[in-house]
């Protein structure tokens, strides 16, 4: 990892490296700014794709599909329940689901037996 401490574990009396965050989270202003920068879109243009980008994926996400982004990754629904199971198919509703999360599958490719994952770079350390 980038950045990370060293974290102890009580059950088994142990340090890991935990990986932590530096600064503040990139603002989309910044990201904008960037992508601006290395291609022949304009700053405002960036910022009004990926708004779009936001909507749309919510869209098609809420019409039960998994939106696969190229370089990216996928983003799909999971969902939790009241905790119980019911005895028949019949009895589970919609009202039996207490929350729902986006998930993220981080793109990956496969070179012979190496797996490499889209967001992490290979020049991490």
């Amino acid at each position: 990892m980038a950045f990370f401490k060293p974290i102890y574990k009580k059950l088994s009396k142990l340090w890991y490296p935990q990986a932590i965050t530096a600064d503040k989270p990139v603002d989309m202003d910044e990201l904008c700014e960037q992508i601006a920068l290395i291609s022949t879109v304009s700053k405002g243009d960036t910022k009004a794709a990926l708004t779009a980008l936001g909507q749309v994926m919510g869209t098609f996400m809420n019409a039960g599909r998994s939106v696969q982004v190229e370089g990216l990754g996928t983003f799909y629904y999971t969902c939790t329940s009241e905790g119980q199971g019911k005895a028949t198919k019949e009895e589970v509703t919609a009202q039996c689901i207490t929350g729902t999360r986006v998930r993220f599958v981080p793109e990956s490719s496969r070179r012979g037996n190496t797996i490499t994952r889209g967001l992490i770079s290979d020049n991490v350390t």
